[in-house]
């Protein structure tokens, strides 16, 4: 009996182990295969779903570990005085080893996830989803490891003597010709007119450019270029903070009179401490980064910013370090780099969020905010009484948002178009939630191609030179950031008026300069009048996705609304060019380009 007894034992022991080692793969293969999910699922309602997964995936897996951690101090004492008083202790022992091989399945998951980790942020100036701070000391809890460039490769199986012009276009969805992106962009606009001017070279476009990509992801893709470039091209710097950080991040900002809870203050130093929970958040910011605002945000005149200043300031200083190291490369593998700055749409788009510095207190903030409504109550009888009140707000305060982007508008209704010009600039550049391109990261593209002496296509500078009074709206953008059919043409033809001026890819000196006709262009791309309406469509759920990101959305869904009707008339058979909207129909011809600013 008692040698049954003991193999008994030995089964169940050895049916306990076998049950230990499969633990270890199924819990691995949970995590993988939920981040796998992320990866394969891209629209809104499957990235709600891989948020869900997520969140109950990380709390499944602190409640796990805290069971096991528990469960084997527990049973550790249990054992421990069951040996004392000589009593059987298998079924105990079992339990420990449950609990011993989930730990060690956790362990094992944590190593995997913390080399991961840090391969992948080997890459990443900031985490996705932002630093954790502790605004109160000051102090940041999680930095991502100093950031490794990619090597990129100087070796390419392309002939001796090739005379094929490989283009390369880095960017994001501005650069991948977004709205226009099925038809043409501004690096399909180039090879075209590089066809024309150079018949019988064979012109070859290879687009790295990704909708919603950064500078960064942009820089890691050229690793695997295929072809050595020849004209290397760098359009790219609006979704630097947007595709980082999502919109509905609130930081306590205003730390005179906020502390975080202690739930809050949890959940950030685990995530700090578990590469697995760290995993898990960061993926689950790329969901929360991709999903729309909910119809009500509850956001106020004052605001807080999306973005830390060590987060700004990071982002930036990587950002400048990257387009040296990127017109560097093309400089060392023989490609001509061509530089665009990205400009915004500073006069027809709102700032997203406006704030004040962070000592201001709550009382001062809800005086301020009911100031700012006043003045705009104001806007509509007293013109010039609400220009003095949005002076004096902003002697105040200089860096909120809305005020001078309030008081843009009203100096165009003055016709003070380059004081107007100015403000919406930067109105633009104080945004807390930026989704245009900022000065300062334009300032990067500048300062780069007076080092270099290459080709610089100032997209700020262009607009401002041949847009409607010298501003830039509408008529150039088709929303915040993706320029109009017209801006993508502008910026085409400045390339081409650039390159020839250079003499650049071989360009001859005795062949006329390439000017784009907008009516052939858009029959040699294919793009046809009927195809306006899905224009029209794809511009009216733009406002109605960015409606919520302010205080005010009115203006948004008034532009929502006006493209749903301009979809309908075109529908019924109206001419896209009789609609009055700016950006909608095609242009009789694209203004005359400034030479100095294409040189």
């Amino acid at each position: 009996m008692f040698g049954s007894r003991e193999t008994g034992s030995r089964v169940s022991l050895a049916r306990s182990i076998v049950l230990a080692l499969a633990l270890v793969p199924a819990v691995f293969g949970a995590i993988v295969g939920g981040l796998w999910l992320h990866d394969h699922q891209a629209d809104f309602s499957g990235y709600r779903a891989r948020l869900a997964l997520l969140v109950t995936a990380e709390a499944l897996y602190v409640m796990t570990l805290a069971a096991a951690t528990l469960g084997a101090a527990v049973l550790l004492v249990i054992l421990g005085r069951a040996r004392r008083l000589g009593r059987p202790a298998e079924r105990w022992g079992r339990g420990l080893l449950l609990c011993g091989s989930l730990l060690f399945a956790i362990t094992a998951a944590e190593l995997v996830c913390a080399n991961r980790q840090t391969h992948v942020h080997q890459g990443m100036v900031i985490p996705m989803g932002g630093l954790e701070s502790d605004f109160r000391a000051g102090r940041t809890y999680r930095f991502a490891p100093p950031v490794v460039f990619p090597v990129l490769p100087t070796q390419f199986p392309d002939p001796i003597g090739d005379r094929t012009i490989d283009i390369v276009v880095v960017g994001e969805s501005s650069a991948e010709g977004v709205p226009f992106d099925k038809w043409l962009s501004v690096g399909k606009v180039a090879a075209w007119g590089l066809e024309q001017a150079m018949p019988g070279r064979v012109i070859r476009l290879e687009g790295v450019a990704l909708a919603g990509d950064t500078l960064e992801g942009q820089h890691q893709k050229l690793a695997s270029l295929a072809h050595k470039p020849d004209l290397f091209i760098i359009y790219c710097g609006h979704n630097e903070f947007a595709s980082r950080l999502w919109w509905s991040r609130d930081l306590g900002h205003y730390w005179v009179d906020q502390v975080p809870s202690r739930w809050d203050t949890f959940v950030t130093r685990l995530e700090h401490a578990s590469a697995v929970c760290g995993m898990i958040s960061e993926r689950a910011a790329a969901c929360r980064i991709a999903l729309p605002p909910p119809t009500k945000t509850g956001r106020g005149v004052v605001d807080v910013p999306l973005y830390m200043p060590v987060e700004y300031n990071s982002l930036l200083k990587d950002f400048h370090k990257r387009i040296e190291s990127l017109v560097r490369y093309a400089e060392s593998v023989g490609a001509v780099p061509v530089l665009i700055a990205p400009p915004g749409n500073d006069a027809s788009y709102e700032p997203n969020r406006s704030f004040l510095p962070s000592a201001v207190e709550k009382p001062e903030r809800e005086r301020f905010e009911l100031e700012v409504l006043d003045a705009r109550k104001a806007e509509r009888g007293d013109r010039a009484a609400a220009i003095a009140r949005y002076r004096a707000m902003i002697a105040r305060y200089p860096t909120f948002a809305e005020c001078h982007f309030r008081l843009a508008r009203l100096l165009e209704q003055e016709a003070a178009w380059d004081e107007a010009y100015e403000e919406y600039k930067t109105a633009r550049d104080l945004d807390g939630y930026p989704n245009r391109c900022l000065t300062a990261f334009q300032d990067a593209y500048r300062e780069t191609a007076k080092r270099h002496g290459c080709l610089l296509i100032d997209g700020q500078a262009l607009f401002h030179a041949v847009g409607r009074h010298g501003l830039l709206d509408d008529h150039l953008f088709q929303d915040a950031m993706h320029p109009s059919l017209l801006g993508h043409l502008i910026l085409s033809q400045a390339v081409l008026d650039g390159l020839k001026a250079r003499g650049a890819l071989g360009w001859p000196r005795n062949a006329p300069a390439v000017v784009i006709d907008p009516a052939r262009c858009l029959e040699h791309f294919g793009f046809k009048p009927d195809q306006w309406v899905g224009l029209c469509k794809w511009t009216s759920g733009f406002y109605n996705l960015m409606a919520m990101a302010r205080y005010d959305s009115d203006e948004r869904l008034r532009k929502e609304v006006r493209y749903k009707n301009a979809r309908l008339k075109l529908e019924a058979g109206t001419a896209a060019e009789t609609l009055g909207l700016a950006n909608i129909g095609t242009p009789a011809a694209i203004p005359r380009i400034p030479p100095e600013l294409v040189r």
